[in-house]
């Protein structure tokens, strides 16, 4: 047998290690580590260790390079235990993989090479699709997060309070992201600071626009229960407003997305029906040429169908 058919046993390899370690073993070391945090030592102490943890813990976010920094807050946004680290090495192991199975298949090595470029790029978007996900939910719960804490301010309780209160009876992403701000408050890190990173963690207009009411009554005194009303009721009205154009537009987006995939549908239907006439028009130096010119117009028209169709409020 060809020595080449077992080149992909290695990063194929590698992408499952990496797979293990970020899902199954990460966890365990996460449970070992909050065991051995709390046995046998005095709070006093928990409350030291959390600290010192959390402290090294953004310390060493600091220190990273700007690409590291920013694959590392996707990450985040996505609510994936995951290092940057990991994540380029299961990216680019997953783009070894298919440069070497295409390279197998006897595949054109030009084809290999944009094959294993896209390959590159799916964990990305799949970080990417999570992301989206994770900051449409929380912008559709964020005007019932404000009516949970005004209820909370109105029974007494202060603003860390209201906030635990929220992470313990909301779902991801709320219970996620709001019992960070409640965690770093508790370790000794200011209000102003917990806030601001929630913002970079959800980077939505609502969210910027409750942190800065927050920290200006801070600033300045007020009822803020009173001030989180009104931000809860325009928050409501915004959204509902927002879905209605979504609504009113859906058809429009649906006919650009058909108009931009008729190009390629054809393409596949002629290959499939003429496969010797497509072969010698992607074969000639003048096919590729106008293969290459039909995708810079595709792409424009794309653009151009996008800005059509997308609404802003």
């Amino acid at each position: 047998m060809n020595p080449i058919y077992f080149l992909p046993i290695i990063p194929i390899g590698l992408i499952f290690a990496g797979i293990y370690f970020v899902f199954f073993a990460k966890q365990d070391q996460a449970r070992e580590f909050v065991n051995q945090l709390f046995d046998d030592v005095d709070k006093t102490e928990q409350f030291k260790r959390l600290q010192q943890h959390h402290f090294v813990l953004r310390k060493h976010r600091k220190d990273q390079s700007p690409l590291i920094q920013k694959i590392d807050m996707e990450l985040e946004r996505a609510n994936l235990l995951m290092k940057p680290n990991e994540f380029i090495m299961i990216s680019l192991g997953l783009a070894g993989v298919t440069f070497l199975v295409l390279l197998v298949m006897k595949i054109f090595i030009l084809l290999a090479v944009i094959g294993a470029a896209v390959a590159l790029f799916l964990p990305k978007l799949y970080v990417m699709f999570r992301v989206w996900l994770r900051m449409n939910k929380a912008r559709a719960q964020f005007a019932d997060v404000l009516d949970t804490m005004v209820s909370c301010f109105k029974s007494g309780y202060g603003f860390t309070r209201a906030v635990q209160v929220v992470a313990e009876n909301f779902e991801d992403p709320w219970s996620t992201e709001l019992g960070k701000v409640a965690t770093e408050m508790n370790f000794g890190s200011s209000q102003e600071d917990a806030l601001i990173a929630l913002t970079k963690r959800i980077p939505n207009a609502d969210v910027a626009l409750f942190v800065t009411a927050v920290l200006i009554q801070r600033e300045t005194g007020g009822n803020l229960a009173e001030l989180l009303t009104n931000l809860s009721k325009t928050i409501r009205d915004r959204f509902k407003l927002l879905s209605k154009v979504s609504a009113l537009s859906a058809q429009g987006k649906l006919s650009a997305i058909i108009v931009f995939l008729i190009p390629f549908g054809l393409a596949g239907v002629f290959a499939l029906m003429m496969p010797d006439m497509m072969g010698a028009f992607v074969n000639n130096i003048i096919g590729k040429i106008l293969i290459g010119f039909a995708l810079v117009m595709q792409l424009i028209g794309g653009v151009v169908l996008k800005n059509i169709v997308t609404l802003e409020v």
